[in-house]
C-alpha cells in the first residue's frame, strides 16, 4: 500500500519556503527565538491584556478578549479536522529548536499574534501598530526557523486571527 503524502508537501512553494527560512541558522537567532517565541503563545494575554486596558481602557480589554477568545475556539478545532504534521515529520532535515505535540495546520501561535495585532488597530496609536506588526512577523518568521511550521500553516492561522479580530470588533459594536 503506497504512502500518503501530506497536501502541504504537494504545495512546491510552501516546502521551498520553509527550508529557505529554516535552513539559516546561526547561533544568535537560536537563542533569540528560544526566548522571544513564548510572546506568540496564548498565555502572552497576560502581557497584552493589561496593555490594551491603558491604551483603550475596558473597551480595548473586552474587544481583545472576545478575539481571543474565538481564537481559541476555532484553533484547536480546526487542528482537530485537519490532523496534518509538523515539518519535522514531514521533512527529515527540518532543523527543529521548540518541543511540539499538537498538529501542525494552522498556526496558533500566527493566529494569536495576528488577532492581537489586528485589534490593536482600532486603539493604538500608530507607532505602536508599527512595533506591533513587527512583533508579530518576527513570530511568524520564527515558527519558520524554528520548524514548527509550514508556510500555508502561518498564512491560515493569520487569516484566521485577522477575521477573529474584525469579528469581534462587530460583536462588541453591532450586536
Amino acid at each position: 500500500m503506497p504512502i500518503k503524502q501530506d497536501w502541504e508537501l504537494s504545495i512546491k512553494w510552501n516546502v521551498a519556503f520553509f527550508q529557505f527560512i529554516n535552513r539559516k541558522r546561526h547561533p544568535f537567532l537560536d537563542a533569540f527565538y528560544l526566548k522571544f517565541y513564548y510572546l506568540g503563545k496564548g498565555y502572552a494575554s497576560l502581557l497584552f491584556l493589561p496593555l490594551f486596558y491603558v491604551a483603550g481602557e475596558w473597551q480595548a480589554f473586552y474587544h481583545l478578549s472576545i478575539a481571543l477568545l474565538l481564537t481559541g475556539f476555532f484553533l484547536p478545532t480546526i487542528k482537530r479536522i485537519f490532523r496534518h504534521k509538523r515539518p519535522s515529520k514531514l521533512l527529515p532535515d527540518a532543523v527543529v529548536l521548540e518541543k511540539v505535540y499538537y498538529r501542525s495546520f494552522p498556526s496558533a501561535d500566527a493566529a494569536f499574534i495576528v488577532t492581537v495585532f489586528t485589534v490593536s488597530f482600532f486603539y493604538f496609536p500608530p507607532l505602536a501598530i508599527l512595533l506591533l506588526g513587527f512583533l508579530t512577523l518576527l513570530i511568524c518568521i520564527g515558527r519558520l526557523y524554528m520548524g514548527v511550521h509550514f508556510p500555508i500553516d502561518i498564512l491560515v492561522g493569520s487569516a484566521i486571527g485577522l477575521a477573529n479580530g474584525l469579528v469581534a470588533n462587530w460583536l462588541l459594536f453591532s450586536v
